[in-house]
């Protein structure tokens, strides 16, 4: 008879995204990275797998050298195996091959710098998964990776069947994949410490000497919900660490690159293009995903259809730039800045830029589902901010100089090419295609002012309306399971855009809005302008870009010319409006511009009025002001100034509602300046007025220090 026996991996990774805030930092090192590792160096025969993301890596070698240091003697000892990866988290798939494959180079060169090995393994960001990648990390090196159980099981194969490793191929390059089971996913650390244990009993017992993985973020050890006290003040980490060490007889804890190095693979297989199944859910539209569940739900529970669960999924994770516009601009003006350095010839300079760029692909703004992700201002003006510092650099580098640029190029990859403005101190991408300015680079800051999001309605919305604040929190849940009001308001201030607050986005109104109705979502764009394509003229006069966008339809009772102008720190857009009708017309032109600033609710962060006084906090809404506004960012030392003729000018804050891995939240996104023109025009009467945006340094006034309490 054959002596029960399992060989069992644990692979953790860790991560951090680019631009997290600093109180994060600290509290994560303190409630998982730190505990965690402490933990295991007491326990030298839990032999595990480890990744952590290079952001991450960055911060423990400047806040933490002594985690460092410990991680590489439980290296030296044999105890922990490094994976490699791609150094700044980005999705491989998505990026430029160059750049994937300068991400698994830096990740290589910090290890063998740092814990004297060479990673022969990678984690794949998200677990997403596309068939051309094997070709990609063979090249790069990487000798196998771990992908969930659903990839294999989508692939056709049968549960029974997710053990050991099988090998994969693109163009002939051979990757061993190895399957994460979704049964230790939820029971590590959700469950009781022998749940665990009876999955690795039952495989010992029936099938001896099969290999099982386990693969999942460490920050499940402390970081999650309720997850600190449930593994460290209730002991469960050390009580798993202390059954595993005990049952060492019949489990064998085994790295990843040792099984690959002692066992054969069990077979070739093709995994589809997908993630993990939550991923795949998140990925589709707002109003599809909870449909995709439902069917999943009906399947799993039919007996006679449950086999065919694996095949009924979600979709891409390149979908994600379809349901969030505000994604697909920032994914498309990467890969611009990505061409930009494709040219450069090598330098420190144009090293400085490949770096900066790199950090500017983290994958965690590039989509949304139970954390915050692309909902989080902080992270979307992290990786801004190292995309246009990318930028910055490279046209340092560039034998080409410095100089103003006028361009025509597809940003958001609609398939109509915009207009790319830009000179030493501002940057603009200009659409005709919705007549509105996409993006504003103040470049000596690195700040995409119009980086906003638009408040749309999500999937879980719904479960928010049903949500009570006093839900019992007496369990330790998964992740998915764990849904709480941060504020039991919030059911109440969900509202949705008609249309994104872009920069000079034109309304033409029967009359001026009260900042209410702004503020709730009921402000229509009744001639649809956003998305009607507008008439487009753009040129280079000396220093000065120019670019005319011009709409004269039928369907919309006025003609609109405005003239965007790049000069020096100021972008002007003067307006003509013509009523080209036979009759009067009389009512409102309403232009917004965005600022997307953080946060709403900070007394450094303040509307000013046309004599510099201080009208209010960014969040504030406001109306009833003449003349100009502007805007003072004490934290960026930043000063934007709109003039404005003869316009009634009010604000207003984009608030939205999402879910985070703590429970629902409002966030602040942006403000918007709205500024209101009343027009009484005869039949053939133009009406002209400019408005200009001017971005200086803004030191603190003797008032101001006393306004913010400084």
């Amino acid at each position: 008879m054959t002596t029960p026996h399992v060989l069992f991996n644990l692979t953790l990774h860790g991560h951090q995204p680019v631009g997290n805030l600093p109180w994060v930092m600290e509290e994560c090192y303190e409630r998982c990275y730190g505990p965690f590792l402490e933990l295991a160096a007491r326990y030298p025969a839990i032999r595990f797998s480890y990744h952590l993301s290079g952001c991450l890596l960055e911060w423990l070698l400047e806040h933490r050298p002594e985690h460092i240091d410990l991680l590489a003697g439980m290296v030296a000892r044999g105890q922990v195996e490094i994976i490699g990866g791609a150094f700044y988290e980005p999705i491989l798939a998505s990026i430029p091959r160059r750049d994937a494959l300068a991400h698994i180079a830096l990740q290589r060169k910090f290890t063998r710098e740092h814990f004297g090995v060479d990673p022969r393994g990678v984690w794949l960001a998200e677990r997403v998964w596309e068939p051309s990648l094997p070709s990609l990390l063979a090249r790069a090196g990487a000798r196998y990776t771990l992908l969930d159980d659903t990839h294999f099981l989508a692939a056709g194969l049968k549960r029974e069947d997710l053990h050991g490793y099988f090998l994969t191929e693109d163009q002939g390059e051979l990757i061993a994949l190895f399957p994460i089971l979704k049964s230790l996913r939820y029971t590590i650390p959700f469950g009781e410490v022998e749940d665990s244990l009876a999955i690795l009993r039952e495989t010992a017992e029936h099938a001896p000497g099969t290999m099982l993985a386990y693969g999942d973020d460490v920050e499940k050890f402390g970081v999650w919900p309720e997850t600190f006290a449930h593994c460290y003040e209730q002991k469960w980490l050390a009580r798993f660490f202390s059954a595993l060490q005990d049952n060492l007889p019949w489990i064998t804890l085994v790295t990843l690159d040792e099984t690959v190095r002692s066992l054969p693979p069990r077979g070739l297989i093709y995994p589809p293009e997908t993630s993990y199944v939550e991923m795949n859910e998140w990925a589709l539209p707002a109003d599809v995903g909870p449909v995709c569940a439902r069917v999943r739900a009906v399947v799993a529970n039919d007996p006679a259809l449950a086999p065919a669960l694996p095949f009924v999924r979600g979709s891409s994770w390149r979908n994600f730039k379809v349901k969030y516009p505000e994604i697909r601009r920032m994914y498309g003006r990467s890969l611009h800045i990505s061409r930009q350095m494709a040219a450069l010839p090598d330098s420190p300079r144009a090293d400085e830029a490949r770096r900066e760029l790199l950090r500017g692909q983290c994958n965690c703004p590039y989509w949304h589902g139970i954390f915050g992700g692309h909902y989080l201002p902080h992270l979307r003006e992290g990786v801004w901010r190292h995309l246009l510092r990318a930028e910055k650099f490279a046209e340092d580098a560039s034998p080409l100089g410095t100089g103003t640029l006028c361009d025509r190029v597809d940003i958001d990859l609609d398939g109509r090419d915009e207009v790319f403005l830009r000179n030493e101190h501002l940057a603009a991408v200009i659409a005709p295609a919705g007549g509105r300015v996409l993006e504003l680079d103040l470049r000596p800051w690195d700040l995409n002012l119009f980086s906003v999001l638009a408040r749309r309605k999500e999937a879980y919305h719904e479960d928010l309306l049903r949500a009570t604040a006093d839900e019992p929190a007496d369990a330790t849940r998964s992740i998915h399971d764990i849904k709480r009001l941060k504020d039991p308001d919030l059911a109440r201030a969900l509202a949705y855009d008609q249309y994104e607050h872009l920069g000079f986005t034109d309304l033409i109104l029967a009359h001026a809005p009260e900042p209410a109705d702004f503020l709730a979502g009921r402000v229509r764009d009744e001639y649809g302008l956003h998305s009607r394509q507008w008439a487009c003229a753009a040129r280079l006069d000396g220093a000065t870009a120019r670019v005319e966008l011009r709409l004269e339809d039928p369907a919309v009772p006025l003609a609109i010319a405005k003239t965007f102008t790049l000069d020096g720190r100021t972008l002007r857009a003067a307006y003509a409006v013509t009523n080209p009708a036979r009759e009067p017309w009389r009512g409102c032109v309403a232009v917004e511009v965005p600022f997307a600033l953080q946060t709403g609710t900070s007394p450094r962060r303040v509307w000013r009025g046309p004599g510099g006084e201080i009208l209010g906090q960014l969040g504030a809404a406001l109306g009833g002001i003449a003349g100009g506004i502007g805007v003072a960012d004490w934290d960026h030392d930043l000063e934007i100034r709109i003039t404005a003729g003869e316009a009634a000018i009010a604000s207003y804050a984009i608030r939205t509602v999402s879910q985070s891995e703590a429970g629902f939240e409002g966030i602040f996104q942006n403000a918007v300046a709205v500024f209101l023109y009343d027009l009484a025009l005869a039949a053939g009467e133009t009406r002209r007025w400019e408005l200009a945006l001017t971005a200086t340094r803004a030191p603190v006034t003797a008032d101001a220090a006393i306004a913010v309490g400084m």
